[in-house]
C-alpha cells in the first residue's frame, strides 16, 4: 500500500511541472492582441445600404459641403459657365447639391448594393499610430468589406465611384465644364472628398469625444 501511495505521489509531482511550462509557453508565444477597428457610428455591424444611404442623405453635411465647395470654386475660378449674379451663384450652388445626393446614392446606394459591400469606413483601433492611421485611409481607396463583413472587396465606391460621379456631373454643370480637364478635376475631388471624409472618420478616437475633429465629426455627420 505505501508503495502505491508514493508511486501516486510521484506521478503526481511529476505533472505538475508540466503543466505549469505548457501554460507559461503559451502564455510567451500567444500573439498580442491587436485593436479592432471600429466604425464612426455603429461599432463593427453590418448595416443596410438604404439605411446607411439615408442617414447619409438627412445629414446636415448634405446642404452644408455644397455651399463650401461652391464658395472654394469660385476662388478657383471654376464658376466658368454661371453667371456673375445671384442666380448664377444658385445655380452652381443647385448643382452642388445635385452633386452631392447624386454621389451619396452612387456611392453608398447603388454600387454597395450591386456589388455587396458595406463601403463604411471602419476608423483604426484606439493606440494606432499617426502612421497607421494614415495607411489604413489610403486603404480603404482599394478594400473595403462585404456586406456580411465576412471578407475583404475592392472598394467600387471609391475610385470607380468618383469617376462615375465626375461623368454624371456632365448632364447637369454648364457646357463649358464638360470638357474633359474639367470632368479630371471633378474626378480628383470626388476622391478628395472620399479621403477627406475617412480622415475625419479617422480622426475621430472612439470613446474620446472631447478632441475636436470628434465633435465635429458627431455633430454633421461627416462619419461614414
Amino acid at each position: 500500500m505505501r508503495l502505491m501511495v508514493a508511486l501516486a505521489m510521484v506521478l503526481t509531482a511529476g505533472r505538475t511541472p508540466v503543466l505549469a511550462f505548457d501554460a507559461a509557453a503559451t502564455d510567451a508565444t500567444a500573439p498580442k492582441a491587436q485593436p479592432a477597428p471600429v466604425c464612426c457610428e455603429d461599432g463593427d455591424k453590418p448595416t443596410t445600404v438604404r439605411a446607411h444611404f439615408t442617414k447619409a442623405l438627412i445629414s446636415p453635411e448634405t446642404p452644408l459641403v455644397p455651399a463650401f465647395t461652391t464658395g472654394f470654386n469660385q476662388l478657383l475660378t471654376s464658376h466658368v459657365g454661371y453667371s456673375n449674379h445671384w442666380s448664377g451663384n444658385g445655380q452652381h450652388y443647385g448643382a452642388a447639391v445635385l452633386g452631392n445626393v447624386s454621389g451619396k446614392f452612387v456611392e453608398r446606394f447603388a454600387l454597395p448594393g450591386l456589388f455587396h459591400q458595406d463601403e463604411s469606413y471602419f476608423a483604426s483601433g484606439p493606440g494606432a499610430d499617426a502612421k497607421a492611421r494614415a495607411g489604413h485611409v489610403l486603404e480603404h481607396l482599394i478594400w473595403t468589406r462585404s456586406d456580411d463583413h465576412s471578407r475583404k472587396r475592392f472598394n467600387v465606391s471609391a475610385v470607380p465611384g468618383s469617376f462615375i460621379m465626375a461623368l454624371a456631373a456632365n448632364t447637369y454643370v454648364p457646357q463649358a465644364q464638360r470638357t474633359i480637364p474639367a470632368t479630371g478635376w471633378r474626378f480628383l475631388g470626388n476622391l478628395g472628398g472620399f479621403l477627406l471624409g475617412d480622415a475625419f472618420s479617422e480622426g475621430r478616437i472612439v470613446g474620446d469625444s472631447s478632441r475636436p475633429v470628434a465633435r465635429l465629426c458627431k455633430k454633421v455627420w461627416i462619419c461614414h
